[in-house]
Parts: structure tokens; sequence; C-alpha cells
């Protein structure tokens, strides 16, 4: 049986990873991401790239002209939204907290 733990210290996958994958997965055109981030096609690949080598998996199934998820980026999409979600969550409530309107409030009579 093949061994398929992560090493977690080796997956350094950062928000802009994500936000480009979720476009891409939205959009299925390299070109019409980098349109969106402003950024060029090849910045776009490699960023995919990257983020599949470090996931130790195919997120696209690619050919010259097309570009359609694999099961692995099928499943990557639900965990994209969630994990932005939840560092969008975090942000929110660390900045709450620092401007002190977060907390409880309990009234007594």
């Amino acid at each position: 049986m093949k061994n398929t733990a992560v090493n977690l210290n080796t997956v350094n996958v950062n928000i802009q990873q994500l936000r480009y994958f979720l476009d891409l997965a939205s959009t299925l055109s390299f070109s019409r991401t980098a349109e969106n981030f402003n950024i060029s096609q090849v910045a776009v690949t490699h960023q995919i790239q990257n983020l599949e080598s470090k996931l130790g998996a195919r997120l696209f199934a690619r050919t010259k002209r097309h570009v359609d998820l694999t099961p692995a980026g099928r499943v990557f999409v639900e965990e994209a939204h969630s994990l932005i979600a939840k560092i969008e969550d975090a942000v929110d409530k660390t900045r709450s907290a620092a401007l002190g309107i977060s907390g409880t409030l309990s009234v007594g009579f």
C-alpha cells in the first residue's frame, strides 16, 4: 500500500495561490485568470504547477485547447473556499479584537 501521508512542513501554500486556483477552476481559462489578476498567463501557469507540486496532485487536466478539473481538483475547490473563508474570518476577528470591539457583553439586572 502506498504511503499517502503529507509532510505538512513541505506544504507551503499561500492565499494568492488559492485565489488563482479558484479563479482558474471557475473560468477554466489560464488567459482569463491572468487577465482577472493582471498578471501573465505564464505566472498563472507557474503558480498552479507549484500548487500541484506542493499538494502532490494534478488539479487540472490540460490540453492545448482545453482545461478541466480533475477529481482531486474538484475536491480542492471546496477545500480552498473553506480555507479562504477561515482565513478571512480569522483576520476579521483579529482586527475586531485589536479595536476592542470583540468579546462578550453581559448585562445583569
